[in-house]
């Protein structure tokens, strides 16, 4: 298996703007479920925290923005739910990710004007018809193509894609900080996905890295 990352430039889209617009904070962000027919995603902001208002003025006039929502914030960090319209396009649903089973590992960076996709890859052939996809839709740039160590493969093959997924929303939104940055009833509410199928997701997924790690 291998560890992929594009650079993707997403013409008319909010990521294209606001790395050169505030390039003192970092932002990333994971996709959550379509909520009212509006796509959600959760923006991780770090930086200067006197500029986190202007941050929110940015993105909700930002084309396709529908409402920005304020998760919580801590110091330098804010954690926001971005609405897009349903216009919105996902590369999480590319037809080729899910033909050649790739599918993302990490969340989505904002570098300068790309946004950075790593995506899990089980071929290099895989990934090279993953490139070729994308450059029919966007301006796209490979960054790195690694293996995974074997420890790693096996984890990542061993999770289903919804554990992985659960699992990116969970580390993402702060909960294996500590103190933890969100509780599991707010993490419910944020994703609109009831208590027992985000513990289910989480427990399983847990049980089998910790497998892999003390095996």
């Amino acid at each position: 298996m291998f560890k992929v990352a594009f650079d993707i430039f997403h013409v008319g889209f909010w990521s294209s703007e606001i790395g050169l617009q505030f390039p003192e904070h970092s932002f990333s962000f994971v996709e959550s479920k379509v909520v009212r027919e509006k796509k959600s995603l959760l923006v991780m902001v770090h930086g200067e925290s006197l500029l986190f208002s202007k941050i929110v003025l940015f993105l909700s006039g930002r084309k396709g923005v529908f409402k920005v929502e304020q998760i919580w914030k801590k110091g330098e960090e804010m954690c926001l739910r971005v609405l897009m319209t349903s216009q919105y396009s996902s590369l999480w649903n590319l037809p080729t990710a899910i033909e050649e089973k790739m599918a993302p590992i990490s969340h989505t960076r904002i570098v300068e004007k790309y946004e950075r996709w790593m995506f899990g890859a089980p071929t290099k052939i895989a990934a090279t018809r993953m490139y070729q996809a994308l450059k029919k839709k966007y301006n796209v740039r490979v960054v790195s193509v690694v293996e995974l160590s074997p420890e790693k493969k096996v984890m990542f093959e061993q999770l289903t894609w919804k554990q992985l997924e659960m699992f990116l929303f969970a580390s993402h939104l702060g909960y294996y900080e500590w103190p933890r940055k969100i509780t599991v009833a707010t993490m419910c509410r944020v994703l609109g996905v009831p208590k027992t199928v985000v513990l289910s997701h989480l427990r399983k997924a847990e049980q089998k890295v910790l497998k892999t790690v003390l095996d």
